[in-house]
C-alpha cells in the first residue's frame, strides 16, 4: 500500500478499506500506528507483509505490532550507496529483533578486511 504522505489515522483508515497485503514503514511511523487510539480495532487480517528498515526498531515496537497485526514484520537492511536488500529478518523470526537477519539471497554475506579480502561468513541471523 502506497499513500501520498503518512498520517497514521489515514494509513489505518486506508489499511482496513483497501484490504492492503503490504506496506512498508520506519519504525518511527509503526510506532505512531501504535499510538492510535483506534489501532486494536482496525481490521488489517488482510495485511500478509508489513516491511521495515532505514533504522532499528525498539523491542516494544516489534512485539506491540506483532500482538496487533500479526506475523506479518518483515525487517530488511540494506545501504543507501547499493540500493538493494543485503539482509532480512523474516516474520518468523522476530525473537531476534536487534538482529540484521540472514542474508538476502543474492548476498553472500561476507565481510571484507581493509585489502578487500574476505574475513569470514555471516552467521544467518544471529
Amino acid at each position: 500500500m502506497l499513500l501520498p504522505k503518512f498520517s497514521p489515522g489515514e494509513f489505518l483508515e486506508a489499511l482496513e478499506r483497501t484490504r492492503a497485503r503490504r506496506t512498508f514503514l520506519v519504525p518511527t511511523m509503526m510506532t505512531a500506528l501504535l499510538e492510535e487510539p483506534n489501532v486494536e480495532d482496525v481490521d488489517a487480517s488482510n495485511l500478509v507483509r508489513l516491511c521495515y528498515g532505514a533504522s532499528p526498531i525498539a523491542s516494544y515496537t516489534a512485539r506491540r505490532s506483532q500482538e496487533i497485526f500479526g506475523e506479518v514484520l518483515c525487517q530488511t537492511y540494506g545501504q543507501a550507496e547499493a540500493p538493494m536488500t543485503i539482509s532480512l529478518l523474516r516474520p518468523s523470526e522476530h525473537d531476534r529483533v536487534g538482529s540484521a537477519g540472514r542474508p538476502a539471497v543474492q548476498d553472500d554475506g561476507g565481510a571484507r578486511g581493509r585489502r578487500g579480502g574476505p574475513r569470514g561468513r555471516a552467521r544467518g541471523g544471529r
